[in-house]
């Protein structure tokens, strides 16, 4: 939250815009409020016309706006509201979005956005009731911020030259190997044994990963035991590539089954600026 703040006032941000969620102290609302109390700025909310009630008991004191959205630009309800953050983003001319966690939402809606609208991803927790679920990439790199540089689709591999996610000790931008798309690059020194992300996704049974028509980013761990990270973009080590020439190996996939990941640690210095290499096999 606070660094989401301190981005606010680097870019001296006079307008903050949301979806015109209900205040709450768990949600990326305080941040919103907050943005009005702390920093001055005014605060304007996009909204279906279905959603509009109760707004007003959780933002009119606090002098928000709302902008009413026809519900029939919604779309399909899978991606209603990305399609509200794009039609809020045409109407503001914002071409800067930053998202307390992220998720399949954010990724659709930077799909449909400009090449030019920038995208700060903050990784975070969220709360299921009492039990506190933590996303795949703060586990991986703690605290850091993500940036999403232009358009990012959902088909990664169509547009691989056409974006870069950023984080504090890692990048991602297109790989040096011509064979690859996309590789994971060193932004700060990593010392011999050092943990430099996790390989994390949607964990799978020897029966289920069999049956994946696509296992690019399929790694077994162990016995009966597979994570598949296609689907989960904000796991920086699925852009680790194999240049299939042992001497370039830098970093090695210390798998945990019982873990259900695969901790990514340095096998020797790694100087910032160098692309990361592991071996796919064994």
């Amino acid at each position: 939250v606070e660094s989401i703040l301190c981005r606010l006032r680097e870019v001296g941000a006079e307008v903050v815009v949301w979806d015109g969620d209900a205040l709450s102290p768990r949600s990326f609302s305080s941040v919103v409020a907050r943005a009005g109390a702390e920093l001055g700025c005014s605060l304007v909310a996009f909204k279906y016309a279905s959603e509009v009630e109760g707004f007003d008991a959780s933002w009119r004191s606090r002098g928000a706006a709302c902008v009413v959205v026809d519900d029939s630009v919604a779309g399909d309800a899978s991606n209603r509201y990305a399609r509200l953050g794009v039609i809020a983003l045409r109407a503001t001319g914002s071409r800067l979005v930053l998202c307390l966690g992220g998720g399949a939402t954010v990724a659709e809606e930077a799909s449909l956005c400009p090449r030019d609208v920038k995208f700060c991803i903050f990784p975070c927790g969220r709360w299921k009731g009492v039990r506190f679920e933590r996303p795949a990439l703060s586990s991986g790199c703690p605290g850091a911020a993500v940036e999403l540089e232009s358009r990012r689709d959902a088909d990664e591999a169509s547009t691989a030259a056409n974006w870069f996610l950023v984080s504090h000790p890692l990048i991602v931008k297109r790989s040096a190997l011509a064979s690859a798309g996309l590789g994971l690059f060193a932004a700060v020194p990593f010392l011999e044994g050092q943990r430099v992300c996790d390989y994390v996704g949607n964990f799978l049974s020897t029966s289920r990963a069999i049956r994946l028509a696509d296992k690019t980013y399929l790694m077994r761990l162990g016995p009966q035991a597979y994570v598949d990270a296609r689907a989960s973009l904000d796991v920086l080590a699925r852009y680790i590539n194999d240049p299939r020439d042992s001497r370039a190996h830098n970093v090695v996939f210390d798998k945990r089954p019982h873990e259900r990941r695969a901790i990514v640690r340095a096998t020797r210095y790694i100087a910032p600026g160098e692309e990361l290499y592991a071996s796919y096999g064994g």
